[in-house]
This record gives structure tokens, C-alpha cells and sequence, in this order.
């Protein structure tokens, strides 16, 4: 029976077992600052399988489409930014039996499956601990941070420009990530493994004076990962890995209401979602499946206007904007 354990570390933490006994590595990653980001818009990654097989793309604003993991030998999913904009970390079945990191530089180069000290040395020499930064549509930044040793959930205060810390784990423990905001800008719901090591979806309602996590996917025997919204808000589509189904290149798509009743396959229902906005607000890149296959299309938030970014015999899935940082725009 194949190895049923989603080290999905396109973040890197699988890592964080070796780091406890590594005192300054440990410390190093307790006293990090964030990276401050632009509001300027720029390309997006993505997952395709157009040319039959899962990697990771890269479309430049200028419409040069660069696939990033054309290597043989496995699928990857699930495109993550460190805040520099010029690496990409990714989850990948290159591993062989079970589910592990990945990591390549923008322009397709210094691509790697990652073990654990691979992994280590990766983090603590780029110094990159920032990772994912999505937007709300009323431009609140939220993040996943390397911090006590895993993932855990950030957002900027919109009227403090503090940082307000979302979750917050003992050493080594859950990794929370894969972060979506809700149309109306109040709740996020996102993925983590606090639950016996399977990823399930939590919810948060970042409005209310009390911000502990609500669960969403009880199944013990699968991972439900990576939620999104639809464009409607009124539900929550998310990966559900039946049967290690990504292991053979089976992305599985389910649907929930936003409370996390009426869990069922996507199917033949045409929906958007997905909602990704710019870090200036201006556009917002979704996804959706009107056209017979899952497509990416760009909406200008202003005048409503929508373009179809994607239209090729694959599907294209899990958009994420590429990040800038402000010290490269001055």
C-alpha cells in the first residue's frame, strides 16, 4: 500500500524535526522580519497539465508562458511565491511514494526534490521565510509565515499596519497555509495538518474578537487541502486526495457550503472560483471551468470586464500572483 502522508512541504517544513536540535538555525528562525511588499501588478504561477502531465508555469505580463518543471518523472502542484518573487516553492510526487517539496527559481533554473537536509539548508541560507501573500478584496495582506518552527497564518491590520498573528503552534508543530479570502474581505479559510497529520480546511473569521480556527473536513482517512471561495461566496471548493489520486496525476475537486455542510464532488457543475486579487486591488485572477476545461481569466475589478487568460485541452488551476518587494520598485 502506497505511503499515505502529504509532507507537503512545497513549503519546506518538512524540515522543522532536524532544526529542533540545530540552536542557531532555531533562532534564526525565530527573529525574522517580513518583507515588505509593493502594490505593483505582475505575472501569476499556476498548475497546468497540458501537456499531460502536472508542472508549474509561469506567464509574464507580457504573455510569455515558461514552463517552470518540464522535467520528467512526477506531477507538481500547487505554485507557492516567497516574498522575493524569484523563487517557487511547489508540491510534487517526484518523491516516489509519498507527496514532497519542490522548489525552482522563476526562470525554470536550480530546480530540486528536496529532502529534509536539502530542505534545511535551502531555508536557512536564502532567508526566506515569507511565503503566499494573497489579498482581500479591500487589500488586507495576509500570509504564511515560518515561525516557531512551522507555517503559521499572518495578516496586516488594516488600520494598525501591525502584523496580527492568526495561529499560533507549539515548536515543530501544525503548518497552516494555502490561504483564500472570502469575497466580502472577513473570513479566510485555509488548509493545515493539526489533525493527526491529515491536511483538512479550517475557517477564520478575521472580524471577530475571537479567532480560533473553525474545522471544516472531519475525514481522518484523507487530506482536504487547498480551499478557495467562489466568486459568489456562498461556498468553498477544495482538493480532496482520494486514494493518493495526485500520486498518478488525479486532481479531485470538491464543493462544500461555506459552513462545511454538503461536502460533494465538483462534477459537471460549472462554477468560479478561486478569487485571487492583485496586491494593488485593480484586477483579480480567477478560475473557472465555463469553457469545458478549467481555465484562468482576469478580471478588471473597476469596469467588471473579464478576459480569458488560458484556453488550451488541459486544465489550469491554483493561480497565485508573483510578489515584489519594495526595496526592488525604488
Amino acid at each position: 500500500m502506497r505511503k499515505r502522508n502529504i509532507l507537503i512541504g512545497g513549503f519546506i517544513v518538512i524540515i522543522f524535526a532536524g532544526l529542533m536540535g540545530a540552536w542557531v538555525v532555531y533562532d534564526t528562525f525565530f527573529n525574522n522580519e517580513t518583507v515588505e511588499l509593493s502594490t505593483l501588478n505582475t505575472g501569476i504561477a499556476f498548475a497546468s497539465n497540458r501537456d499531460g502531465a502536472w508542472h508549474i508555469y509561469v506567464l509574464d505580463t507580457d504573455g510569455t508562458l515558461l514552463n517552470v518543471t518540464p522535467q520528467e518523472g512526477g506531477y507538481d502542484y500547487f505554485p507557492s511565491w516567497a516574498f522575493d518573487g524569484e523563487m517557487l516553492n511547489f508540491l510534487s510526487s517526484r518523491q516516489g511514494d509519498a507527496m514532497g517539496p519542490g522548489q525552482v527559481m522563476v526562470d525554470g533554473s536550480e530546480f530540486a526534490v528536496l529532502d529534509i537536509v536539502g530542505a534545511i539548508m535551502s531555508v536557512a541560507q536564502s532567508q526566506r521565510f515569507d511565503w503566499d501573500p494573497t489579498w482581500s478584496a479591500n487589500g488586507q495582506q495576509a500570509w504564511s509565515k515560518i515561525a516557531n518552527l512551522n507555517l503559521d497564518l499572518y495578516l496586516i491590520d488594516d488600520e494598525t499596519g501591525e502584523e496580527v498573528r492568526l495561529t499560533s503552534d507549539a515548536p515543530a508543530g501544525a503548518r497552516d497555509w494555502f490561504i483564500s479570502w472570502s469575497p466580502d474581505g472577513r473570513h479566510i479559510v485555509y488548509s493545515t495538518d493539526r489533525n493527526n497529520a491529515k491536511e483538512d480546511v479550517y475557517l477564520i473569521d478575521t472580524q471577530s474578537a475571537d479567532l480560533t480556527p473553525i474545522r471544516l473536513t472531519t475525514d481522518e482517512t484523507i487530506d482536504d487541502f487547498h480551499p478557495a471561495w467562489t466568486l459568489a461566496g456562498d461556498a468553498v471548493v477544495y482538493v480532496a486526495d482520494y486514494d493518493d489520486g495526485m500520486m498518478d496525476g488525479v486532481v479531485q475537486l470538491y464543493m462544500m457550503d461555506q459552513d462545511g455542510q454538503n461536502q460533494r464532488p465538483v462534477g459537471e457543475t460549472v462554477v468560479a472560483w478561486d478569487p485571487i486579487y492583485s496586491a494593488d486591488g485593480s484586477q483579480m485572477i480567477y478560475v473557472s471551468n465555463e469553457s469545458g476545461t478549467w481555465s484562468l481569466y482576469l478580471m478588471d475589478v473597476a469596469s467588471g470586464h473579464v478576459q480569458q487568460l488560458t484556453d488550451d485541452a488541459g486544465d489550469d488551476l491554483f493561480p497565485v500572483w508573483r510578489p515584489v518587494p519594495v526595496d526592488t520598485t525604488e
